[in-house]
């Protein structure tokens, strides 16, 4: 769900954006990007949404394994290490269990 579609639906502003960071880790990363790297300009990409998808898959138990080979400076460690961990830990009960990988 968009932040437009949330809002025609008749949803606050607020809860518009909580609903789309919730369903979507490549819009919770763009959401805090200035808490994670304040003063840098984030330079999204095609790549940085499909490494989204894949750990959503892994959150959602879709996936079992995954191995992400992509150059340094590719912003692989931000969204796997400490995007990733920060969306998935109330919303998903799922990675309280990721250890037991």
């Amino acid at each position: 769900m968009t932040e437009d579609a949330a809002l025609d639906l008749g949803l606050t502003a607020d809860v518009a954006v909580a609903c789309l960071v919730h369903n979507s880790l490549a819009e919770y990363t763009k959401r805090i990007w200035p808490v994670i790297e304040p003063g840098i300009d984030l330079d999204w990409s095609w790549h940085h949404d499909l490494i989204c998808r894949k750990l959503e898959a892994v959150t959602r138990g879709d996936l079992k394994r995954l191995v992400i080979n992509i150059p340094p400076g590719t912003m692989k460690s931000i969204l796997v290490s400490v995007a990733w961990p920060s969306w998935g830990c109330s919303p998903w009960p799922p990675m309280l269990r990721i250890s037991d990988c």
